[in-house]
Parts: structure tokens; sequence; C-alpha cells
């Protein structure tokens, strides 16, 4: 069963300090029960994207807003979290896994 819940981000301006805007004037629908992947190159701004989804980070423009089938929906700061994977492999690593592998 997939998730209830779903996000859309109207009209958002966000960026960090001094530097251009990340998004300008964005729009972001992701549909209650939809399935997504968020890929692109380094740098290019999907770890914001989450942050503004999850509310770890405030639009200088615009609102986010949670959806919540049979719910309604919530503006503001979003109730959920998130577990990044880690992203980096070390030779330590590999050599543990290999001698606990059967």
């Amino acid at each position: 069963m997939r998730s209830a819940l779903g996000w859309s981000l109207v009209d958002v301006t966000f960026g960090y300090g001094s530097h251009a805007p990340l998004y300008s004037h964005f729009d972001f629908t992701v549909a209650p029960g939809s399935l997504v992947h968020i890929a692109g190159p380094s740098g290019a701004g999907k770890t914001s994207l989450i942050a503004l989804m999850t509310g770890e980070a405030v639009p200088s423009g615009g609102r986010v807003v949670v959806k919540i089938n049979g719910c309604g929906s919530l503006t503001g700061r979003s109730p959920f979290g998130r577990i990044l994977s880690w992203t980096y492999t070390f030779s330590w690593q590999l050599s543990i896994r290999v001698r606990l592998s059967p």
C-alpha cells in the first residue's frame, strides 16, 4: 500500500545566503500515493528539495503544503523527517562486508 501523503510546493523561492536563488517561483506536486524518483548531478538541488518538503528548510517565498488523504492539508512546517543513506563507501567497509559474507 502506497503512502496517503502528498506535497505541493507552490510558487516557492529558495536559496542559500547571498547566492542567487536555487529555486525561483518553483511549482512541484507529488500526489498522494505517487512514487517519485529524484535524481540529478551533485549540486543540482535534490537535497534542498527534500529539505523543503520535510520542513527542514523554509522558502523565502511561496508555500509548502503537505496533503494527507482523509485529513485535508497542512501548511507551514512539515511534521515529517527524513533519513539519508550514506553515499560513500570506504575500503574498510568493503573488507568488513566481505569477511561477514557467507
